[in-house]
């Protein structure tokens, strides 16, 4: 039997954590022994399931988490390690040379942009050093074209050594219900950790324009530490009558089966998990100009639309979306791309 080990700081909730947790879940169904080892305990661990072997360290920080990732890793003896986010590719990378284990690094953002603007000093630095560090990985895995093409053309990664697989977002296609276009007012919601990247100020000046000319209400979902921030902008902004803030959902998709509107407004997105979650229920996206929500609705004015980094033009394609019909057949061929089962086996063909 095939071992694949995955390696993670926490399970939290967020993209790459939940990412490894259906690609644990999905390559253990298809009979590979997965191995989940973590340093931090968080809601995404209820979701593992119980085929999985789960190992939580006692190390508090990836760096001093070393000596016992090599040691689970010369017990377990993997065919392959798989890890992402730059910290633990950086680390697992010292660990895959020293214990000569295949590792897989993923990257889920546009690495050259993300490193400018991140206040965490070992990301920001560490940026600069992925071509060194890459070196000693088996693969690296870029969750889109976009990301592939930034790490070859800003950090000299040699194309060959990069595949593009898309995240595996959707367990279930069957999350689709029609919506009621004749409400009298729209639903717009946005799901976004609250960190600056991702603009919630955008959506709530479009959301300002956009309520002169049609009655709405914005849903906020996410948790983040830009909370209190956010929450004072918009009761300024447009009142506090007109928008609700959730927090963390650990079930995004009864929520956005009563949206109208689903809006990414971030200023760098690699992929954008979102998208594909809310087309799965048969909801419009907007999403301003980012690589990774262009690439996957690209060719598919059907289900959403790109606009400028403007609330005027944003508010436009809002009004725009509210009115599109996305049918079952639609969603349904458009999430296929995205499945857990389907993305477990592209993984499974392409390392192992």
């Amino acid at each position: 039997m095939k071992k694949v080990v995955f390696f993670i700081h926490d399970l939290h909730e967020g993209g790459a954590q939940r990412v490894i947790v259906n690609l644990v879940n999905g390559m253990s169904r298809k009979g590979i022994k997965t191995y989940l080892i973590y340093l931090h305990s968080g809601p995404m661990e209820v979701f593992v399931e119980p085929q999985a072997v789960m190992i939580k360290l006692a190390a508090k920080r990836v760096l001093t988490a070393i000596p016992e990732i090599i040691k689970k890793i010369i017990e377990i003896k993997p065919d392959v390690v798989y890890t992402g986010l730059l910290q633990n590719n950086i680390v697992l990378c010292v660990v895959s040379f020293l214990t000569r284990t295949k590792l897989v690094v993923s990257e889920h953002s546009i690495a050259s942009k993300v490193s400018l603007d991140e206040e965490n000093i070992f990301i920001k630095f560490g940026s600069k050093f992925r071509r060194v560090f890459y070196k000693f990985s088996y693969k690296i895995i870029a969750v889109s074209e976009a990301c592939k093409s930034d790490l070859v053309s800003n950090f000299n990664i040699p194309p060959k050594s990069i595949s593009v697989i898309y995240n595996p977002v959707i367990e279930s296609i069957n999350h689709y219900i029609r919506k009621n276009k004749n409400k009298d007012h729209i639903d717009i919601c946005i799901i976004a950790r609250l960190h600056p990247v991702k603009n919630h100020r955008l959506l709530i000046d479009a959301v300002s324009l956009l309520k002169k000319f049609k009655e709405c209400k914005l849903h906020i979902i996410g948790d983040g530490y830009l909370k209190n921030e956010i929450e004072e902008y918009a009761c300024e902004t447009i009142g506090k009558d007109f928008f609700e803030m959730y927090g963390h959902v650990k079930n995004p998709f009864n929520l956005l089966n009563k949206m109208d509107v689903c809006v990414v407004s971030s200023s760098i997105e690699g992929f954008g998990n979102v998208v594909v979650e809310a087309i799965s229920t048969g909801t419009p996206v907007v999403s301003t100009k980012c690589v990774g929500p262009e690439e996957i609705l690209k060719d598919k004015p059907n289900l959403g639309f790109i606009c400028e980094h403007d609330a005027e033009n944003l508010a436009s394609c809002i009004l725009a979306a509210s009115s599109l019909v996305i049918d079952e057949k639609q969603a349904h061929d458009f999430c296929k791309l995205f499945t857990v089962e389907n993305i477990a086996e592209r993984y499974i063909n392409d390392i192992l």
